[in-house]
């Protein structure tokens, strides 16, 4: 059986219709992509103990430029 993944993007998926003669060889999964995003923002948070760059010039990886706190994170080389 083939799975097709349908992505939502701000939208909202209300019905689903496989023609009955793909019944038996098609299932399908819906995957809300706020949900995914929200739950990613939801898990980027700042942790005890490290140094993160808030702001900095421009493409530096910094909160200040869009970027997530594991990526602003300031790494000692």
């Amino acid at each position: 059986m083939k799975t097709i993944k349908i992505r939502v993007e701000a939208g909202v998926v209300q019905e689903v219709t496989i023609p009955k003669e793909y019944e038996d060889l098609i299932d399908y999964e819906v995957i809300d992509l706020d949900i995914e995003e929200q739950d990613d923002v939801e898990k980027d948070k700042p942790e005890p103990n490290k140094t993160y760059a808030l702001t900095g010039g421009p493409g530096a990886r910094c909160i200040a430029n869009g970027d997530t706190w594991k990526d602003s994170e300031v790494k000692d080389d």
